[in-house]
């Protein structure tokens, strides 16, 4: 079943068909909508939140001794993500800013959800690596709690990587307004 078929009795629906015609609210341009950048507030509150997330499980897992560790496949991954990431951003910014090729309004819409959800992640594993570190930092000169710090420390850089990628993706797909259109015809 469509959604076209619902004004059909049978199926259950009771709305009437729409027959097209020259209704005065009806608007046959295309839907225009404008999709705000990722802004600096919304990251700020995330990366503190992870923070506190990130402080809360390393202060309740020492409870029995025994603190939460750190194992490197996180620090890595997170860290060939944002490569990947940087690699569809470039990819990206070569193909719509450079060449000028147009790219299926779906295809673009997935791409900046992509890019967004990248910077809120990426964005929010760092603030919780940090929250993870900080518990630690008092105790640098034990072989575990400097493994904690190190290991969240790259696993910062790689979460602040995977923020800036997503952001770099969001870029690459600004479309330029009517203004910006008309300077760069006049140059």
């Amino acid at each position: 079943m469509t959604l076209r078929d619902s004004h059909d009795p049978q199926l259950g629906g009771n709305e009437p068909p729409d027959t097209g015609g020259d209704r005065p609210d009806r608007d046959d341009r295309p839907p225009e909508g404008r999709i705000r950048r990722t802004s600096a507030r919304l990251l700020i509150v995330a990366g503190l939140i992870g923070a506190l997330v990130g402080w809360t499980i390393a202060a309740v897992s020492g409870f029995d001794g025994v603190p939460v560790g750190v194992a490197w496949s996180w620090p890595i991954t997170l860290v060939a993500a944002a490569a990947v990431l940087f690699c569809i951003a470039y990819v990206l910014h070569q193909r719509l800013q450079v060449n000028r090729l147009r790219i299926d309004d779906r295809q673009a819409v997935a791409w900046l959800a992509l890019g967004k959800a990248a910077a809120l992640m990426g964005v929010v594993m760092a603030g919780g690596y940090a929250g993870f570190a900080v518990r630690f930092l008092a105790e640098l000169t034990i072989e575990g709690p400097r493994e904690r710090v190190i290991r969240s420390a790259v696993a910062i850089v790689g979460g602040v990587l995977i923020t800036v990628a997503g952001l770099r993706i969001e870029r690459a797909l600004m479309v330029p307004t009517d203004d910006q259109d008309d300077d760069s015809g006049q140059k």
